[in-house]
Formats: C-alpha cells, structure tokens, sequence
C-alpha cells in the first residue's frame, strides 16, 4: 500500500517483485507469490530488478505446479532483463540482484524441476561468485544440491546431505528460509 501510495512506479513494481521471489523462493504462499509477481509484470515492462524477482518467482511458482517448460521460459524472460539491469558483481544488500543472487534462484528453480545439469552449473557459478563472508548463501547452495539428489532418485543420501550442510551451519546463522527449504528436501524424498 505504501508503494502504491508512493506514486513511484519502478518502487511500486520492485515491491511487488521482491515480495513474489521472497515468497516463491522459499516455496512458501505461492498464491501470493503469483498474484504479486503478475501484478509487478503488469505494471511495467520496462527492464528492472523487480521486474527481474517477478519474472523469477513466476518461474518457481511455474515449477511448483509442475511446469517445467513454463518455469524454463520464464527463467530466459528473467536473464534477458536481468542481463539490462543486474547489481554489480559481490553487492551485498536485499535491495540488490547480483549475479550471485541471480544464480541462487536460478539453483534453487532447477533443483525444484529435477534439472541436475543447470542446476549445477548454477551452484558452480554461485559457490565462484558470492562474496566469502555470506556463509548462509552457501548453505541455501547446499540444500539445492541435496534436492538435486532427492530429485535425481537418491532421497536418503539428498536428505542427509542437506542436514549435514544445515548442521555445518551454527544456529546462529539459520533463517526461515533454509528451515523451509530443508523441509522441502524431506517432503520431496517422502513423496518418491
């Protein structure tokens, strides 16, 4: 409501955006994670880093309903702008759509869709881009991995590689979003 009251268009889009790929990122709401990312998409088409988390959630979302192609369309949609507008290179900030980050989600959306080989030249790029002191980010990169595994038939070992990455982790450091995505790696190799 404060962005809408803002006037602003591109604040109005990158909140939208933000909270879609926040939401579809996490696995979480999906239904608002699509309302907003459909709202922001609408708004503008001008090339923006809302517009680049909108495209992006919408592809998660796209993979949560288990459409791969749809969500692999919309990860190139979301390349192609994000080629215009990315944050520089090592950005820290949750404002900021860095190569590194880019490459997260994208981890994360192929991990969901069982594309190992995406998947890991993503993981790759993200494990050689992202700054050395966002150790939390290397975990997310981890649990991707153990989806990939889960998805490519190997629940047990997806599982505990997950947990082990989460337990290398202090306490400390953990978010909701790993404790989600960790429970995403459970429910997926329950479901095989």
């Amino acid at each position: 409501m404060a962005a809408d009251r803002s006037g602003d268009l591109a604040v109005r889009v990158w909140v939208r955006g933000r909270a879609a790929i926040v939401l579809a990122y996490e696995g979480a709401a999906l239904t608002t994670a699509r309302r907003y990312a459909d709202q922001a998409v609408a708004l503008s088409d001008r090339p923006s880093l809302g517009r680049v988390q909108a495209l992006m959630a919408q592809a998660h979302v796209a993979a949560g309903r288990g459409d791969r192609s749809g969500a692999v369309a919309l990860d190139t949609d979301a390349r192609r702008v994000f080629d215009y507008v990315a944050s520089a290179d090592g950005e820290v900030s949750d404002t900021a759509v860095p190569p590194w980050r880019m490459v997260t989600f994208r981890s994360m959306l192929y991990a969901r869709l069982g594309m190992p080989d995406p998947g890991a030249e993503a993981q790759e790029t993200a494990d050689r881009t992202r700054p050395v002191d966002l150790p939390r980010f290397a975990t997310h990169i981890e649990l991707h991995r153990g989806l990939t595994m889960v998805k490519a038939g190997d629940s047990a070992g997806g599982v505990a590689y997950a947990w082990r990455a989460m337990d290398a982790l202090p306490a400390d450091r953990r978010s909701q979003s790993l404790s989600l995505m960790l429970r995403e790696v459970e429910q997926a190799a329950s479901r095989r």
